[in-house]
Parts: C-alpha cells; sequence; structure tokens
C-alpha cells in the first residue's frame, strides 16, 4: 500500500485528542535515540517489529537479527530519532512507528507501524 502525506499541508491538530487520549491512559511515547540507540534497546526494537509485522497479511518469515540489522541499523537512510516507541505505564514496549529519511530523493519513508496484538486486544472496548 502508498499513501503519500504532504507535510507543508498537515493539520497535525487534528490528531491531537488521540495522542491525549493514550497519554491519559498511560502511555508514553519517547524515540530510540532518547532511549540510547545501542545493541539491548535495538534488540528490543526487533523483537517489537518481529511481534507486530506477524499480523501483516502474507508478510512471511520475518528476518533474523543479524539480517534485520543489516537492513535497518546500517543503512544510510536510519536515523533513531525516526524510531517512536510507545510504552505502557509499566514501561513494556506496546508499538512502534519507524521512519527512515531519503534526502537525496527529497522523502521520508514509513518502514513500520504496529502495536502489539496483546495492547491492541487490551485497548478494545467490551463487547
Amino acid at each position: 500500500m502508498r499513501l503519500e502525506l504532504t507535510v507543508r499541508t498537515f493539520d497535525s491538530a487534528r490528531f491531537t485528542p488521540y495522542v491525549d487520549r493514550c497519554r491519559a491512559a498511560g502511555v508514553s511515547f519517547t524515540t530510540l535515540a532518547q532511549l540510547g540507540d545501542v545493541e539491548d534497546e535495538r534488540r528490543r526494537l526487533y523483537d517489537l517489529n518481529k511481534e507486530c509485522s506477524a499480523d501483516t497479511p502474507e508478510r512471511g518469515a520475518f528476518y533474523s537479527y543479524d539480517a534485520y540489522a543489516r537492513l535497518r541499523f546500517a543503512s544510510p537512510s536510519y536515523d533513531p530519532a525516526g524510531i517512536v516507541v510507545a510504552r505502557d505505564r509499566d514501561g513494556t514496549w506496546a508499538g512502534m512507528a519507524a521512519t527512515s529519511l531519503h534526502l537525496s530523493d527529497g522523502f521520508a519513508f514509513n518502514e513500520m507501524t504496529g502495536v502489539r496484538a496483546s495492547t491492541r486486544a487490551a485497548a478494545s472496548p467490551s463487547r
């Protein structure tokens, strides 16, 4: 699926109520740069990305950690400030959004956005 966003005309205020609702529920947001772009945090990101990717239709087997590290962390477009992590009250990594910058081509790319299935289920209203 390909979606495009024109940043100059994007109205972020429309999304503020959703972010506020998450924060009120105890969700905090940080980046891999803020956490420290170190091996332990990279492995946590890998585990979260792998779990979230399992929900992608026709995704197939996920990369090994070594392959993921080469594709994600060794890429010239990698920026740990572009990896946003959502954490529950207890610090559990609940979701992620990963972007990469392609400055020579004039765009940023959303590599992955996902939320753990268990977090989604816990946040769903009872039926």
